[in-house]
């Protein structure tokens, strides 16, 4: 099986965003970040295009059988969450030191693709992208100790070169939005807001220090409408 999706463009990208939910959060990602404040958004491009994607949603009916018929009569009740997960690669193919990363991104400028960057997809830092995604998972605490849910999220698949983020395909996630443009509805394109439901990470390879080489991340994520007081 491969790592990624190699008949992907590799100028798509899964973006993942959320928002700093508290001062003492910010001061910790100001150094990969810059300067953040409560509500400031921090994103996380993924270096790889998973190899597939499951994408589910339940729909409720229930069976009413009225007297004398062969074949019951379903009545809509509900209909549940939308659900997408995937597996994304994450790699780091030599170990960051000032001496080696200034060597090589001075070989990769000098000659292409030839040696790659640490600014490149194959070197990236493992153990700050799994950070990033843990606290997606888990509560943040406030200056007086009280605790603050686990973010609601921005799931979106964009082109990295492109203005226009959101449009490729099925990935469009859509959600109809009622009296828009009368009382059908209509479906509204772009990401999809949702929270993280399930997170693991696989750690593959290593450096004979300790230090990740190569993990493999799998997410699932539920859709939701609401995001801080908004439903």
């Amino acid at each position: 099986m491969a790592l990624f999706a190699v008949n992907i463009d590799k100028r798509v990208k899964v973006v993942l965003v959320r928002k700093i939910r508290t001062n003492i959060e910010g001061k910790r990602w100001q150094g990969i970040y810059g300067p953040l404040k409560e509500k400031d958004t921090i994103p996380l491009v993924f270096p790889f295009f998973p190899s597939s994607i499951s994408e589910g949603k339940e729909v409720n009916w229930q069976a009413i059988s009225p007297p004398g018929s062969n074949i019951p009569v379903y009545v809509w009740i509900s209909s549940g969450e939308r659900s997408v997960s995937f597996s994304v690669w994450l790699a780091q193919e030599q170990k960051k030191d000032s001496v080696t990363g200034s060597i090589l991104n001075a070989l990769s400028a000098m000659s292409g693709a030839a040696v790659r960057s640490f600014d490149s997809d194959y070197n990236r830092d493992i153990t700050m992208i799994v950070r990033w995604l843990r606290e997606c998972r888990e509560p943040e605490y406030n200056d007086d100790g009280l605790a603050i849910a686990p973010p609601v999220l921005t799931l979106g698949f964009m082109k990295t070169d492109e203005d226009d983020v959101y449009k490729i395909g099925f990935l469009d996630f859509g959600t109809v939005q009622e009296g828009i443009l009368g009382p059908g509805g209509v479906m509204k394109k772009g990401p999809m807001k949702c929270i993280m439901t399930t997170f693991g990470v696989e750690w593959v390879s290593f450096f004979p220090d300790g230090t990740p080489r190569l993990a493999q991340v799998s997410l699932g994520f539920a859709e939701v409408r609401e995001e801080a007081d908004e439903v």
